[in-house]
């Protein structure tokens, strides 16, 4: 912001999932015009039509600005009809050079979120309830994408197979287009059956991250993870089944969490064959979440902490022990890379060709 203020006179406007999480806090350390909180399409969209008219901009749905009395914020609306939205210009950018220097394109397929983990602040920014762009819409921006030369694509959705019938539709639309196009994504693993992992394969999928977090039943409970160690089980036999590659990321030190919580995701590991696992100590602080709210009644924060500088909550029962434990299970398998607080810590770095 400080070099945009020495180079133009342009008015400055942020926004994105940071900010819509904490809007006063990042207002005040920018000092931007406005932002925007949530969904900008619409609303950017308005303000700058209303800056070029000369007109009132003051209801604009999400818009933050700094009135005479401090921060003010409108509340934000959620964009409804995705399939409303232009689809992004992609061609505007350097695609060749984004995919040569290891960047993968992506695709929103739908907005919100349904389940209610402990830590995750997504429903807060995207809203608790599925918005769906329709599968053919899906099939047309992957078909478009294809045709600027993106191979591969993740698509972005907090879940891709939840709801299980939408996800299905769009496994259809894309195998009906006969697309190239191979393709990653997050599932839950109680929501995935054989006639959708097939489904998944036949259309490109050629890798999944299964958003487990742990192994350990007990944890899986505390995690509000809405699966249980058994499902997380099921789902992975059936990936390894009919040869689709998937990630398994741990976030390690919920409350609870002691020696033999870990050990048993450790042990549960050690009978499954990822592609990857990504061992993360230490789960990062976000309002408007639960384990916010334990952080701040255990005192690991104050109440009223902006969180701007990242803040993480470790169980006290593996602090002393955690690291060097996981640094020796990493040692042993090269597909495993263990994440401290401050950044990756140890384990090789992956190639995956998709």
């Amino acid at each position: 912001i400080d070099l945009c203020r020495e180079g133009s006179a342009a008015t400055l406007v942020v926004g994105g999932p940071a900010f819509t999480v904490s809007p006063v806090a990042i207002f005040e350390y920018l000092e931007p015009d406005f932002g925007i909180v949530g969904e900008a399409e619409m609303s950017f969209r308005e303000l700058v039509d209303r800056i070029d008219g000369g007109r009132d901009w003051g209801d604009i749905p999400g818009l933050v600005w700094r009135g005479a009395d401090g921060v003010e914020a409108n509340p934000c609306q959620l964009v409804e009809d995705l399939d409303s939205l232009c689809p992004p210009r992609r061609e505007l950018f350097d695609l060749q050079r984004y995919a040569s220097e290891g960047g993968i394109a992506n695709i929103v397929i739908k907005q919100g979120c349904v389940f209610d983990c402990l830590y995750c602040d997504s429903p807060h920014v995207m809203g608790r309830h599925w918005r769906t762009k329709t599968p053919e819409k899906v099939a047309d921006e992957l078909e478009a994408m294809q045709g600027l030369g993106a191979g591969a694509s993740f698509f972005t959705d907090a879940i891709f197979n939840h709801p299980v019938d939408h996800a299905k539709e769009v496994c259809r639309a894309i195998t009906r287009r006969r697309l190239e196009m191979r393709w990653l994504a997050s599932v839950h693993p109680g929501f995935l059956d054989r006639d959708l992992a097939l489904l998944m394969r036949d259309a490109g999928c050629v890798a999944v991250s299964l958003g487990c977090d742990s192994c350990s039943e007990r944890m899986l409970k505390v995690l509000r993870k809405g699966f249980s160690k058994d499902q997380l089980r099921v789902a992975a036999e059936l990936l390894e089944e009919i040869g689709i590659n998937y990630i398994i990321s741990l976030l390690i030190g919920a409350p609870g969490e002691d020696r033999e919580t870990v050990e048993e995701s450790i042990e549960f590991l050690s009978r499954r064959s990822p592609m990857l696992v990504d061992l993360c100590v230490g789960i990062r602080l976000m309002p408007h979440t639960a384990l916010f709210e334990i952080a701040a009644r255990e005192g690991v924060i104050s109440a009223d902490d902006p969180l701007m500088e990242p803040r993480f909550y470790i169980s006290p029962l593996i602090e002393d022990w955690i690291e060097d434990y996981l640094k020796e299970v990493c040692s042993k398998n090269k597909s495993y890379l263990f994440h401290g607080v401050t950044g990756p810590i140890s384990g090789e770095e992956l190639e995956v060709d998709l």
